[in-house]
């Protein structure tokens, strides 16, 4: 009875012991696979799909649901266990990285302010055909109200025209914010950039906001990148103006943006 209930007690602390790299890993491999999947899916058929880097989610249910039959091969010993911690130790690593990046973006996730400032930069986004996209549509909403507001500022429309675009997206908020009431002496059309940088650098080239009291117009989750930049360029007196996402999309932007990041300080550490 003794040998019994010593072996009950073993095998009872065997389970409770067992780590996270069994078969309850392999099914948490399988399933985060599955919650990436199903979003890609999810967004593609909200946005489309050419939705931007949509492919990220695509590429990471790959990875994950590959990583999980690595762990499974693994457990069977069919191969050695040395893949399996180091594919543990690639996603930990991943996992501290996001967190780092995560922290970046909701540091500045709800700038906002009500000062009188020079010049108010909506930084572009895309135009379907003639027509702001949502994105677009919201930093324009974020910007009329302040210029309303703010009846000195001016306003600088940034954004040259992309593929799909029949407009330059300069253009295009030009035509919606005059729809919507703002003078056309209240606004300036910069319709030569591509990115960010773009934005940021031919503004300043245009007007000399970046030695000025300037406000940059994005979507939340994009303000810390576009003030990171903003100071690169030599902007004395930048802030953040947040505008809201698409909630479903959110998660996928934010991704997107800790990519852009990441990006964004290789280049530096290269260049440097």
């Amino acid at each position: 009875m003794i040998r019994v209930r010593a072996a009950a007690a073993r095998n009872t602390n065997t389970a409770a012991e067992e780590p996270l790299n069994g078969k309850n890993m392999v099914r948490i491999w399988y399933t985060l696979a599955g919650i990436c999947l199903l979003y890609y899916l999810c967004i593609t058929a909200y946005a489309g799909i050419r939705l931007d880097a949509g492919w990220l989610w695509l590429a990471a249910a790959l990875m994950l649901a590959g990583t999980g039959r690595l762990w499974s091969l693994a457990a069977r010993g069919t191969v050695s266990g040395i893949w399996r911690n180091l594919t543990g130790i690639f996603w930990a690593g991943a996992a501290m990285l996001l967190c780092v990046l995560l922290c970046l973006i909701f540091s500045h996730i709800w700038d906002d302010t009500q000062q009188d400032l020079d010049y108010v930069i909506i930084l572009g986004a895309q135009v379907k055909k003639t027509v702001p996209s949502r994105s677009l549509r919201r930093r324009l909403e974020k910007a009329l109200d302040y210029a309303q507001k703010h009846p000195d500022t001016l306003l600088i429309l940034s954004g040259g025209q992309g593929s799909g675009e029949e407009i330059s997206e300069a253009q295009c908020m030009n035509v919606w914010l005059q729809e919507h009431g703002l003078s056309s002496d209240r606004l300036i059309l910069e319709d030569r950039s591509t990115s960010t940088y773009e934005n940021l650098v031919f503004s300043d080239r245009l007007t000399g906001c970046g030695a000025a009291s300037c406000g940059l117009v994005s979507n939340n989750f994009h303000i810390y990148r576009a003030l990171e930049l903003a100071q690169g360029c030599g902007y004395k007196q930048a802030v953040g103006m947040a505008a809201h996402s698409e909630p479903i999309l959110q998660a996928h932007y934010i991704l997107r943006e800790c990519a852009a990041i990441g990006y964004m300080y290789i280049r530096r550490l290269l260049s440097a």
